[in-house]
């Protein structure tokens, strides 16, 4: 039998890895909407996210084309999944880039609230589990 500390000690943990995932896609989503440079891309193509963990079968990386101001061209696939029928290939979208670092980019449209919603599913379960571990000391 595992001891109930342990026990308390995963929510916690898991909470903690939600809370730094969801604080760093706000972060980063804000930084690049304060900072970036706003260009057209498009949608090259849709890669399937079947071998990511917890991922639905309808969860694509878009893989975005864009020019920079500069004239350099990235293509390059979207660091989160999004529904498959969010996007078509060949769909026109705004991209929001870091002009420091053209690959630091975000697509406009994506919704936020995911992000939100990683940081309120992480705390929930750390406040349970550091509750519980701090009654059982």
């Amino acid at each position: 039998m595992v001891p109930p500390i342990v026990a308390w000690s995963i929510p916690l943990i898991a909470g903690l890895v939600f809370i730094n995932f969801g604080y760093r896609q706000v972060r980063k989503h804000r930084r690049v909407m304060r900072n970036g440079v706003t260009v057209e891309g498009t949608i090259q193509s849709l890669e399937s996210s079947r071998n990511v963990v917890s991922t639905s079968d309808d969860d694509v990386y878009p893989i975005v084309r864009f020019n920079t101001r500069q004239g350099l061209l990235i293509t390059k696939r979207y660091h989160i999944t999004v529904s498959s029928f969010e996007f078509r290939n060949g769909e026109k979208v705004q991209i929001i880039y870091n002009p420091d670092d053209p690959e630091d980019f975000i697509i406009d449209s994506t919704f936020i609230a995911i992000y939100y919603m990683f940081l309120i599913g992480g705390i929930i379960p750390f406040v349970i589990g550091a509750y519980q571990v701090f009654k059982l000391l």
